[in-house]
């Protein structure tokens, strides 16, 4: 009898078959966590623009951020830039559908959309009636949303 010291073609083919199988089963598994990895991005980057407008509103007497584009290059998102490291990471949830829409966008879309009925200035006329002015008024703060993700049929000067 002879002793072999190599695998037959068919035993080399069985193997990488096994290791094609086992690769399947794990690819949906990594493209879930990896997905997961990019909605906790998401949530973590609203806690960072809400912490921002609740230290905006406590340098501005309660007031909070307005909620318009006061021309280009100046969305509601700048007026939040000194209390936010990096802005411009931070304005854009890894899921967004639009984003490298709203990234080349001049007028510097965000993700997200801040509650109209906190960030308007109820001082001028034809303002939503029953906004909240100030983050002191607010009767319950920790029910009341002040930001969430955008929708994508937006249009590319509104938040």
């Amino acid at each position: 009898m002879r002793n072999r010291s190599a695998f037959t073609l068919v035993e080399l083919l069985v193997v990488i078959a096994i290791i094609g199988v086992l690769i399947g089963l794990l690819l949906p598994a990594v493209q879930s966590s990896r997905a997961a990895a990019r909605r906790t991005q998401c949530s973590n980057n609203m806690r960072q623009i809400g912490l921002a407008i609740h230290q905006f509103a406590n340098v501005r007497k309660g007031k909070f951020p307005h909620n318009f584009h006061s021309g280009q290059l100046n969305g509601w998102m700048y007026t939040l830039a000194p209390f936010i490291e990096n802005v411009d990471v931070v304005r854009m949830c890894p899921e967004d559908p639009k984003r490298e829409e709203r990234l080349a966008n001049p007028n510097k879309q965000a993700s997200y959309v801040i509650n109209e009925f906190v960030s308007t200035d109820v001082t001028k006329p034809g303002q939503v009636e029953g906004a909240i002015e100030s983050l002191h008024k607010l009767k319950a703060t920790s029910k009341q949303i002040v930001l969430f993700e955008g929708a994508t049929d937006r249009g590319p000067t509104s938040d």
